[in-house]
């Protein structure tokens, strides 16, 4: 454990060692930057929207799904003033729409939100959909800031930030890919084969009904089966807790070098695997 407090001591002593040095080069004004803008607009997604792309540098994304048939895409948040002209240029283009936040003017790694509500960035991005609406593909990509989508089905989702948490919830679809270099990675009632990847920060994993590849550098993992599948989950630095479906009739393969393991015995009636490792840590199945 001693590894692990030291590598989340190092990473907080490089936050604030950069915050200094960007005060020192740049000053306030530059890093806190003045108040920014309100946008609201409106895309007419039509029929042949089949993938969403996202791409941003320094801000929230947060994605809501809505039944209602209008069959458009509502965009609302707050931007620098050079990102809201980008997004009123935003449309569908062969069954393609790419939402482009990223701003060119941005300065390295100190234009960063300090969570001051006039300069926190951030878009929300309202799809009003048909209940037969299927994407083939939503992609959304972040340097520093929380993704967070509900509702909708998507076949493929891969949502990936470096420094903030990934979540996401009342999803169907085949597959996610969930992926936070420094934040907490959690899903819940995602109906979809999932693949989370944390280098620091925990991963939660409820209601799930599909197998999954979790892999936690330094943090814990805890998963809920609302239905039998397949696991193999994996900690460096971390405990791994796995509350099982009563219909879990498969086999337990459970390793660490330096913890404990607590397991129910394996019924062995299917080829169902529930696999865990860890380095420092202990790993605790309990049936529910």
């Amino acid at each position: 454990m001693n590894v692990k407090r030291v590598a989340i001591n190092f990473v907080a002593i490089a936050c604030i060692a950069a915050g200094i040095v960007g005060l020192i080069l740049f000053g306030s004004n530059q890093i806190l930057g003045s108040e920014l803008s309100k946008y609201e607009y409106r895309i007419d997604m039509g029929k042949d929207l089949r993938e969403l792309e996202i791409k941003e540098d320094f801000g929230d994304v947060e994605i809501n799904w809505v039944v209602d048939n209008k069959q458009m895409i509502e965009l609302k948040g707050r931007a620098p003033d050079e990102v809201i002209k980008k997004i009123g240029e935003f449309e569908v283009r062969n069954g393609k729409l790419v939402l482009n936040y990223v701003n060119p003017q941005d300065k390295g790694w100190f234009q960063i939100n300090f969570g001051f509500q006039s300069q926190s960035r951030n878009h929300e991005v309202i799809i009003h959909a048909t209940e037969d609406m299927v994407l083939d593909r939503l992609a959304s990509k972040q340097s520093a800031g929380a993704f967070h989508m509900s509702g909708g089905q998507v076949k493929r989702l891969e949502a990936a930030s470096s420094f903030g948490g990934v979540s996401v919830s009342k999803l169907k679809g085949e597959f996610a890919k969930l992926t936070s270099d420094a934040g907490e990675v959690k899903a819940n009632s995602v109906d979809a084969e999932i693949q989370a990847h944390s280098s620091f920060g925990s991963i939660e994993l409820l209601n799930t009904r599909k197998p999954l590849q979790v892999h936690a550098e330094s943090g814990s993992i805890e998963i809920d089966q609302l239905e039998p599948h397949a696991i193999d989950a994996k900690s460096e630095f971390g405990s791994i807790d796995v509350r099982v479906s009563p219909e879990f009739d498969g086999r337990y393969d459970l390793r660490t070098e330096f913890g404990s393991t607590e397991a129910p015995e394996s019924k062995n009636r299917s080829d169902m695997l529930i696999k865990a490792r860890t380095e420092a840590g202990g790993i605790k199945i309990v049936e529910k």
